[in-house]
Formats: C-alpha cells, sequence, structure tokens
C-alpha cells in the first residue's frame, strides 16, 4: 500500500503497534505496514470510489544526515521482522545490511509479532500473494547469466510490463535486479513475469507470459 494514502481504524492501528518507532525519515514503513496488516488478522482493501490528492514537490523534502541508506536500513528492519527466511531475496541486494548494528534493535517488533500471534510470511506469499514468483522455488538455477568476459544478461531496465530486448552489460559486483534472472523447471529464462525467448542466432527478446 502506500504509505502515506490509507485510513485505517484508529484503535486497530494502536493495537498492531502503530509504526515502527526506530524506522527514520521515509521508505520501508509502507511495506512494513502492509505485511502486518496482513499477517496479523488484518486486511487491506482498495475502495475505486475514494479519490485522494497528492501533491509532489519539486524537490526531495527529506535530507538523509551523514548520507545514511535510510531507506535501505529501513527496509532491512522489516525483513528482519517480518519476511522470515525471504528476507534472503532483500540481503541478496543489500549484503552489507544483513548483520549490520545500524538496523538497531530488533527486540520489541520481534515481540510484538509474537504477542499479536501474527502468521509467518509463507502464509502470505500461499494466501494473499499466491500468483508471486519466487524465484529461487522450483527452479534450476537463478542469479546472474554471466560470460567469461564479465559480461551478464541484462534486462537494460526494461519495464516487465513491456517486451523489449534484452543485451548485455557489465556485470554488477553487487546482485541487480536488471541482472538476476531464473532458469524455471520447465526450462524457462524468466524474471518476475516475463520469459526470454531466442528470435534469431544474435537477439533475445523478454517476451510477456
Amino acid at each position: 500500500m502506500a504509505g502515506g494514502l490509507f485510513a485505517i481504524n484508529r484503535k486497530f492501528f494502536w493495537e498492531i503497534g502503530s509504526y515502527d518507532e526506530q524506522m527514520d525519515g521515509w521508505g520501508g514503513e509502507n511495506l512494513e505496514m502492509s505485511f502486518r496488516i496482513w499477517q496479523c488478522g488484518g486486511r487491506l482493501e482498495t475502495i475505486p470510489c475514494s479519490r485522494v490528492g497528492h501533491i509532489f514537490r519539486a524537490f526531495h523534502p527529506y535530507t538523509f544526515p551523514d548520507n545514511k541508506d535510510t531507506h535501505g536500513i529501513n527496509t532491512a528492519r522489516l525483513a528482519h521482522v517480518w519476511m522470515d527466511s525471504y528476507k534472503r531475496f532483500f540481503f541478496m541486494h543489500q549484503p552489507s545490511l544483513e548483520n549490520n548494528p545500524i538496523v538497531g534493535d530488533l527486540t520489541h517488533r520481534k515481540q510484538l509479532r509474537q504477542k499479536l500471534r501474527c502468521k509467518d510470511f509463507k502464509w502470505y506469499l500461499d494466501n494473499i500473494y499466491p500468483e508471486k514468483f519466487v524465484p529461487d522455488e522450483n527452479v534450476q538455477a537463478y542469479g546472474q547469466a554471466r560470460t567469461p568476459f564479465d559480461m551478464c544478461l541484462d534486462d537494460l531496465q526494461l519495464p516487465e510490463d513491456r517486451a523489449g530486448p534484452l543485451g548485455l552489460y557489465q556485470c554488477h559486483p553487487r546482485l541487480e535486479i536488471s541482472q538476476f534472472f531464473s532458469m524455471s523447471a520447465r526450462g524457462e529464462l524468466r524474471k518476475e513475469n516475463v520469459c526470454a525467448e531466442v528470435f534469431n542466432d544474435s537477439e533475445i527478446s523478454a517476451l510477456l507470459n
């Protein structure tokens, strides 16, 4: 859900733990609250007739002291508390935050999850988001498709709702989403919603499933 565009019952908001007070600035709180609501007995509803105005500023209104990765730290907190073993995907892209004390003390939020008897993240995937493709489940391999010359298959930041050519790009030292592919059990080279298909000897294009 959008972190600043929702309505919630005040009593329920406080019962399920309001906001994580150790999250700083901006970023991550929308996912944290989304997971928490579903996993702890609530539900999110989209109301088609609702209208919300949002004014975008011409500049970024937030500051990040000491160039701290506030968004990454906030997201690491929610991954540790709510995503169970599936947090591996976040830390695959942000390995420096996995065991970093900068993430802060998680004791209170983990105790909250136990107190509320919240369901695990596997339940969330099975029941709330069953169509979600999990890149390392029911696949032959996943990761970077790398040549001996340190070039990797890359989606060239192509939107996943549109077909287009794939290409080769210098392999990123840290696994980036543009170079993250899975080889399915059926032999499909795929990303979240698209598969790759070879049209001739020199061109590969990403096609919608």
